[in-house]
């Protein structure tokens, strides 16, 4: 169960950090708000996820059934994360805000449709009897969603500065 305290403690890091960029105004527009959203949401998610296997441990349940209870809580989260993914990003999409990096937001989707497919699968006890892998996993597939938005929040400052476009804003106090 050690690895569900360090997943914990993974979640609330990215949260954090997703929380902090956000309130630096690290991303702005609509896109960038939503990019923080994200990041926040699946690292809080990620993180109510982790303390469940060790919040049920502690009670009489029996192995399979501590692991069909936390799915159902992962389902749930992983379910909610990845649904309102799909439609914040088709909405904003419709008024005019297409994604900024189509290739790194799909990824990130489809990392959180797999993290869905394993929550539901040990759900199910299918091919398997439910166990700690496929929710840790999809804990890390979720996690991987939230630092692939991260990142990209970082990386598109580092794009325009390589690329040399001007933003707009000059960067030079005026002359006196």
């Amino acid at each position: 169960m050690n690895i569900f305290e360090t997943f914990a403690e993974c979640s609330i890091a990215l949260a954090g950090f997703g929380a902090v960029h956000a309130a630096l105004q690290g991303s702005t527009g609509p896109r960038g708000a939503l990019r923080a959203l994200f990041v926040v949401t699946q690292g809080g998610i990620a993180f109510i996820l982790s303390l469940l296997p060790l919040a049920f441990d502690l009670s009489s349940m029996s192995h399979e059934q501590l692991w069909r209870v936390t799915s159902i809580f992962g389902v749930a989260g992983v379910g909610a994360a990845t649904y309102s993914s799909f439609v914040f990003d088709f909405r904003m999409t419709r008024l005019g805000h297409p994604p900024q990096a189509p290739l790194i937001f799909r990824t990130a989707q489809t990392l959180n449709s797999v993290a869905l497919l394993a929550m539901s699968i040990n759900l199910i006890g299918w091919p398997w009897n439910p166990d700690a892998l496929p929710y840790s996993s999809g804990i890390i597939l979720m996690l991987m969603a939230g630092l692939l938005a991260l990142m990209h929040s970082f990386l598109m400052p580092v794009q325009i500065a390589l690329s040399g476009k001007d933003s707009g804003q000059s960067q030079e106090p005026p002359a006196a």
